[in-house]
């Protein structure tokens, strides 16, 4: 399927504290009638972009931008295309899907192009995608774009320094830094509806896989004014791996490079603890755990990673991990299961 990185929207950094917010009432759709539906996808699934709405999945062309709905009962539907032409990553929010990301007038979306911040809705009749309203920020090219992993009530994309939060209304929150300093990075999550963020500490080598954390803090998205709370104490020398997380439910975990513990801060107790687990023997890869890497049951307490091999594990809670028995490629959330892409039957099926 290609270069996942490329392919499967990131999330590694979340740069958060409200500054203004605008609303998505204004929306400028670009209404298409929905045709019959079909057995098959109307494009090859070779390279794609996925995101659940209801108990169904939207999917999107990576090469293309087509766009089509699969149904529940494994039909199909073309959807109508982004009115712009442009780098997008999508993200379950609420019952609907949002796409964020910047329009690339009269350029190449696969090349490099530069434009300005957009953000778009999918419409409940599945007649359009309506523009959402965005503040007036233009970005170059090869500007780095990440999305929260979903389902979520509400996403936030990280555009070059520009982050926004987008809720199911169309709700557009521009965000900024937040009050944990990451001058040499982080990981984060955004996690039942709040932000995340164990920062590297300021002598961390980035050039080495195993940086070491140095604070964590945690803010609810409902509240991006507030201030952050700090999760406390901080033990020394934890270290990371690179990028590599769960954002499970209710936690996030920071996974170490080797060693049969993970590091898990509680969201309920704003505590920070070690446990002993199998994540490193059952999660080798990926790396960055992307969006269609990771998902999290609608039973809110089973975790979904797909490895680079196709392998596939969940885990119930902070239980041990266990193989689905399945391999898949990609791995996305619905609200009533998780769906991987077989690529052996070039479609989706339902994990167990």
């Amino acid at each position: 399927m290609g270069s996942r990185a490329g392919v499967y929207a990131a999330v590694v950094a979340l740069y958060l504290i409200c500054v203004s917010c605008t609303s998505g009432e204004n929306a400028d759709p670009t209404s298409t009638t929905s045709p019959a539906r079909t057995d098959e996808s109307p494009f090859e699934l070779v390279g794609f972009h996925a995101a659940g709405r209801g108990d169904d999945l939207v999917v999107i062309d990576a090469l293309s931008d087509q766009m089509a709905i699969r149904f529940v009962d494994g039909t199909w539907s073309e959807l109508p295309s982004i009115p712009d032409k442009g780098v997008w990553r999508y993200v379950t929010v609420g019952p609907t899907v949002v796409a964020g990301g910047y329009s690339c007038a009269g350029q190449n979306p696969h090349g490099e192009c530069s434009g300005d911040v957009s953000a778009f809705r999918l419409a409940e009749d599945l007649s359009a995608w309506e523009r959402l309203d965005t503040p007036k920020e233009s970005v170059g090219p090869e500007t780095e774009l990440t999305v929260t992993i979903g389902p979520q009530a509400i996403g936030v994309f990280n555009i070059g320094q520009l982050s926004l939060a987008i809720d199911s209304d169309g709700t557009v929150t521009t965000l900024d830094a937040p009050s944990v300093p990451t001058p040499n990075g982080a990981v984060s999550c955004v996690v039942d509806d709040t932000r995340v963020i164990a920062a590297y500490g300021p002598e961390a080598d980035l050039t080495l896989p195993v940086p070491v954390v140095d604070a964590v803090a945690m803010q609810p998205l409902a509240a991006p004014d507030s201030d952050w709370t700090p999760v406390e104490p901080v033990p020394a020398g934890i270290q990371n791996w690179i990028g590599r997380r769960i954002c499970g439910p209710g936690y996030m975990s920071i996974l170490p490079q080797a060693g049969t513990a993970e590091w898990v801060i509680d969201l309920a107790t704003a505590t920070l603890s070690q446990t002993e687990s199998n994540t490193l023997e059952m999660v080798a890869d990926p790396g960055y755990m992307d969006p269609g890497e990771q998902a999290i049951a609608a039973d809110i307490d089973t975790v979904y990673v797909t490895n680079t091999n196709g392998r596939t594990v969940r885990r119930t809670g902070l239980g041990p991990w266990e193989d689905t028995g399945v391999n898949v490629t990609a791995i996305y959330a619905t609200d009533s299961a998780i769906w991987g892409f077989n690529s052996t039957a070039g479609d989706f099926i339902q994990l167990p």
